[in-house]
């Protein structure tokens, strides 16, 4: 999993294996802080991952918190 690029709460992850859930990103990230919002983002007709996300925190330190320890 790569994290990427931060705006205020919401980061973005690349990178993620094709077979990770909503789930399991979720149980990752939360040990960085609250995950408000998790989208994984799926193809429109086949609903399989496209190996990117964007998770949003409550505050920006644990967004940059979540970057900078799972880069």
């Amino acid at each position: 999993i790569n994290t990427g690029v931060t705006v205020g709460t919401k980061v973005f992850v690349g990178g993620i294996d094709f077979a990770l859930d909503e789930n399991f990103l979720r149980k990752e990230f939360s040990r960085f802080g609250i995950v408000k919002n998790l989208k994984l983002c799926k193809h429109h007709e086949t609903q399989k991952s496209k190996g990117y996300a964007f998770i949003t925190f409550t505050t920006p330190d644990e967004a940059k918190r979540a970057i900078e320890e799972m880069d």
